[in-house]
């Protein structure tokens, strides 16, 4: 099967209310990887990635290069960036042991504070899930500057809500 065929079924089973879950070929492994670091069919290729049976080390270089980008057009795809890294950073650790690597907890910060605010929940997400380590994104998270807006956007509440309790897990 072809990674558009695979595209398209997952796209179907999502319509239809399923959860798909895919395994694809070393070679279609390989190429969605070299999509992914061309920035070549992101929304396609993040939605296969998004949707792996077992979560896989094998695109998390490419994911910390997108989210270490300045690409255009990566910035409107963070809520299936996050999805991924999620996927195939978080969920591998808790299936498998493995420490989240620390270049993704940089990069991770890095687009924290490039990240729209309205876009910021996605993101601060993933650092919810990380738990006591989330104290590594102290200062990053310190520094965001809400403003009055904050107050009329729903997005915004809800990123604030999100800091507030990782907030909770810091020492004091």
């Amino acid at each position: 099967m072809e990674i558009n065929e695979i595209y398209e079924n997952i796209l179907d089973e999502l319509n239809k209310g399923h959860r798909p879950r895919v395994t694809l070929s070393d070679q279609q492994n390989q190429e969605v990887i070299d999509d992914l670091s061309s920035f070549k069919n992101l929304k396609r290729n993040l939605c296969i990635i998004c949707h792996f049976r077992t979560p896989s080390p094998a695109f998390q270089k490419s994911l910390i290069n997108l989210i270490e980008s300045n690409e255009k057009g990566v910035v409107e795809l963070t809520p299936f960036i996050m999805e991924a890294c999620t996927r195939h950073f978080i969920d591998y650790q808790h299936q498998f042991g493995e420490p989240v690597p620390p270049a993704f907890f940089k990069a991770l910060g890095q687009f924290i504070k490039r990240c729209p605010k309205n876009l910021l929940i996605y993101p601060l997400g993933i650092v919810e899930s990380l738990g006591g380590k989330s104290v590594y994104f102290k200062k990053i998270i310190s520094e965001l500057n809400w403003g009055f807006q904050s107050i009329f956007s729903k997005d915004q509440r809800q990123a604030i809500q999100i800091i507030e309790r990782i907030q909770s897990f810091w020492p004091n």
